[in-house]
């Protein structure tokens, strides 16, 4: 189990270089203003996948196995119809919003330009959203390693592929590509839960269900605020070509947010079993900062040779026509930094605190983040707008802190 764990790891951080890598590859061979076209992708499979999910994925990883052991079939067939139906209903829903959304970047940043390129993005995003709810299922069958290798697989060969393709068809070839990806992966993950899904399973009863889980599903749109929302802003606020360079800052700052993650979270689920235990939790916490202050001596090592050889490392890249990618690219690689440094406390307090008061820190969070990320893009100069990621962790750091002495640090 332990080595399928770091198989994932791996797998997944691949999966994030490879990431970069495309994004790296297709900003040195297009211009700034088509790169952003190319951020506003992204931008819009996040939106689908985050403000679709109803909650019903959840239900079913807490209670599949219970019911199949039961004999209870047909509660798992209508939680699946009605999951996947939810997510078609709120993609719908979707459009609307994101179509406008849409053809105000094309008239704004691109001179009416691209717009039906940008409007075939809402496509992927059903599709991505469809297959985010099809590998939840998966999960909850306890096929985490089918689930896993359908959606983080076709993503990583997905973009190998674009690749290939933008070498011979040019950007357009590149980006429709990346929209069928996610529809592929769609028709590849429904085939193997094709046996719990039929519309005639849709019930009025069980669609409305997801209202029992409201504060954890608000709690997942208000992520996206404190993760996300700046760049939504930077696409609505500013020019494409600021555009362009902040999504390349932000791919630096993926790559360390989901290192730290991914290693973090899957030790501290550990804690969960000392929950009753102050003495071992308390033992393996301290074991777990350990390792912490090692992660935070490298990084910042790191860190410190990256920003030394950064004008290089552009101009290696062929990203000098990219207008102030060295200083985006400085600060960015500071809130990995900034990250470690309250990822240990908000992770055990999103593990074991209330999830009333979780929603209400969230709320908190996400207001500060949305408010700080205005200010910077209003009253910073462009060259330093990216600097609300630092203003923002560092406050977190704060806040944690405070809130994890007052609440946990007796418990554990």
């Amino acid at each position: 189990m332990l080595k399928q764990s770091y198989f994932y790891l791996i797998l997944q951080l691949f999966n994030v270089f490879v990431g970069l890598f495309v994004a790296l590859f297709i900003a040195r061979n297009v211009d700034m203003e088509t790169f952003a076209v190319f951020s506003i992708y992204s931008i819009v499979l996040a939106l689908f996948t985050t403000f679709t999910f109803l909650g019903y994925e959840n239900v079913l990883i807490r209670n599949v196995l219970h019911w199949k052991k039961h004999g209870q079939i047909n509660k798992i067939k209508n939680l699946v119809s009605n999951a996947i139906v939810s997510r078609i209903v709120t993609s719908l829903l979707l459009q609307i919003p994101i179509f406008i959304y849409l053809f105000y970047l094309s008239a704004t940043k691109f001179n009416n330009e691209y717009f039906m390129l940008l409007c075939s993005f809402n496509l992927a995003g059903i599709f991505s959203a469809l297959s985010n709810a099809n590998g939840l299922i998966l999960k909850a069958f306890n096929r985490f390693v089918l689930s896993f290798s359908i959606i983080t697989i076709s993503s990583l060969l997905g973009r190998l592929i674009a690749i290939v393709v933008f070498l011979h068809f040019g950007f357009d070839g590149f980006i429709l590509t990346l929209i069928i990806v996610p529809f592929l992966t769609f028709i590849i993950s429904v085939y193997f839960i094709k046996e719990f899904f039929s519309f005639k399973h849709i019930s009025y009863k069980y669609f409305w269900k997801f209202k029992r889980y409201k504060y954890f599903i608000f709690s997942g749109y208000l992520n996206y605020f404190k993760v996300s929302i700046d760049q939504l802003l930077v696409s609505i606020f500013l020019s494409a070509e600021i555009l362009a360079v902040y999504n390349l800052a932000k791919k630096v700052e993926d790559i360390g947010r989901t290192v730290i993650s991914s290693f973090f979270e899957a030790s501290l689920q550990k804690l969960i079993f000392y929950k009753s235990d102050r003495t071992k939790s308390v033992q393996y916490k301290n074991k777990i900062y350990l390792i912490k202050y090692i992660f935070l001596a490298f990084i910042i090592f790191f860190v410190l040779i990256f920003d030394y050889f950064v004008g290089d490392i552009i101009k290696v890249l062929g990203l000098e026509h990219y207008k102030y990618l060295d200083s985006y690219l400085i600060i960015a690689s500071w809130t990995p930094v900034l990250y470690l440094n309250y990822k240990i406390e908000s992770h055990i307090i999103s593990l074991f605190e209330e999830q009333k008061k979780i929603f209400a820190m969230d709320i908190l969070i996400s207001l500060f983040s949305v408010i700080v990320a205005l200010l910077c893009l209003f009253y910073f100069p462009l060259e330093f707008i990216y600097l609300n990621r630092i203003i923002i962790a560092t406050a977190l750091i704060v806040y944690f802190a405070f809130y994890y002495k007052k609440r946990f640090n007796g418990r554990f």
